[in-house]
């Protein structure tokens, strides 16, 4: 009796461990209001972040625009040299990364960005259902001292991320990407 009884503690706390992750997963906070900050780092990875980066740049929340990583290819143009000048960022302005592959890299590149100009406040922008994991590698690989700021995007359609077609994707995608980036697995989980 004694061991079903235990039994049954150890599959209610398992179920609620599973629902708690399912629960948590579908959270993806939208990110925050911009604040005034140094530099723009803009993300690529989904349409709607560059156009984004460039309202806050004209509305002055940057001086400079970092662009991580550049694409100037004609099927994956979503973070160019050339959209972001039709934007008007003039490309003095510009700070261009060609290197990363992934959100960690975004990190580490950002950071090193910021140190070599002496920047202590920057403006992040990504998707709204990229900001928790993006939030998760930029604390861990950006120093304490740096001030950062999480703005999230909508598609260029104007759609959250589950107003989608591809919404289920997302959603999977987020899921395994953020629970591997918790388990220290963010150097290699986006090649």
């Amino acid at each position: 009796m004694m061991k079903r009884i235990k039994l049954m503690y150890v599959l209610i706390v398992f179920l609620f461990f599973i629902i708690f992750i399912i629960g948590e997963s579908i959270i993806f906070p939208a990110g925050e209001s911009a604040e005034p900050s140094d530099i723009i780092i803009v993300l690529n990875g989904d349409t709607g972040r560059l156009e984004e980066a460039a309202r806050l740049y004209h509305k002055g929340y940057g001086e400079k625009v970092l662009l991580t990583p550049v694409t100037d290819d004609k099927f994956n143009n979503f973070l160019s040299v050339n959209k972001a000048t039709e934007l008007g960022i003039p490309e003095t302005a510009l700070i261009i990364d060609y290197e990363a592959t992934s959100t960690y890299q975004n990190a580490v590149i950002a950071k090193n960005v910021m140190i070599e100009h002496n920047f202590n406040r920057a403006v992040i922008v990504t998707s709204d259902y990229h900001v928790k994991r993006t939030r998760l590698v930029f604390n861990r690989v950006v120093p304490d001292h740096f001030t950062l700021c999480y703005v999230g995007t909508l598609n260029n359609k104007g759609q959250k991320w589950y107003q989608r077609k591809d919404r289920q994707f997302i959603w999977e995608r987020e899921f395994l990407r953020n629970w591997g980036y918790r388990f220290g697995l963010y150097k290699w989980i986006d090649l």
